[in-house]
Order: structure tokens, then sequence, then C-alpha cells
């Protein structure tokens, strides 16, 4: 991995592991659904980039995270997965564990096998809404190529 790599990939960690502690320590955005999530664990529920593929397990992005916390984060990551390919297993990699956060970072295989942006976004929000419905905090990470996290602050804040 080339430096800028490095850097790039320390500051997507920087902010995750930022955006975590204020979900649990201090959160002004009380009306954040599910702020008060009675769960067990952290869960990141992913593609490749979540499940480290091409690099060692001990870097990828959850367990960075699990040793930063101290708290135990399931990495349900899987290489080439597309938004249709999480739903197909989100009870049995995600929703089993009872999570009280689960980490979405899906899409860019979507955009990749130049799936419509508008099924990738539909996918999104019912995997948003399953996760919320089982009372566990989402934070959707990545996905700017599909109208990005303002298009989820306005949806999924208040709601």
């Amino acid at each position: 991995m080339n430096m800028k790599m490095k850097i790039l990939f320390i500051a997507f960690l920087s902010l995750i592991f930022l955006i975590i502690l204020g979900l649990i320590f201090h959160n002004p955005y009380r009306e954040l659904k599910n702020i008060n999530s009675k769960g067990k664990v952290i869960v990141a529920f992913g593609n490749s980039i979540t499940a480290g593929f091409g690099i060692d397990k001990s870097k990828a992005f959850p367990r960075l995270i699990e040793d930063k916390l101290g708290e135990k984060v399931i990495n349900s990551g899987i290489s080439g997965n597309t938004t249709e390919d999480a739903l197909r297993r989100i009870e049995k990699d995600v929703l089993q564990f009872e999570p009280k956060i689960v980490l979405v970072e899906l899409g860019g295989n979507d955009f990749l096998q130049q799936f419509p942006k508008q099924t990738t976004q539909i996918n999104l929000e019912k995997i948003v809404d399953i996760i919320q419905k089982e009372g566990a905090i989402v934070i959707l990470i990545g996905a700017p190529s599909l109208g990005g996290s303002l298009y989820f602050k306005r949806t999924y804040r208040s709601s």
C-alpha cells in the first residue's frame, strides 16, 4: 500500500472511530433512531472493504475499531457483495447477533457492476429500515455516488 493510500485509510478509520465515539459517549442528536440501543455488539456489514480483501485481517477496519474501542466488532464483510446480496444475508450475518450498532458499507460493487443507482438506493433503504426495526443504530459508510449522506441524513435522522 503506498503512502497516499495509507493516509487515506487512516483518515477513513479515524472518521469511523470518531462517529462511533460520538454515538456512544456524547450525542447532541437525540432524535437519531435507536440512540439508546439495547443491542449487544457492533456489526460491520459490507463488502470487500469491510472484509479486508487484500490486506491482513488484523488491519481490516472492523478489527481496528474493535482494538481502539475495546469492544467486540463482528466482521460481516463479504468481498464482491452487492446490496442485493446483502439483503439476502442480513438475518444470518447481522440480526442474529442482536447488534447495538451496525456499520453498513455497501454500494461500491453495485456501482462497479453498473446497477441502476435507484435500485442500489432502494436496497440500502431496505437494509437501513430492517436494521432499525430491530433496534440498532445504523451508520451508513460511503455511497457518495448515490447522492451520498445528505439523502440519508434527511431521510433517517428524524425518523
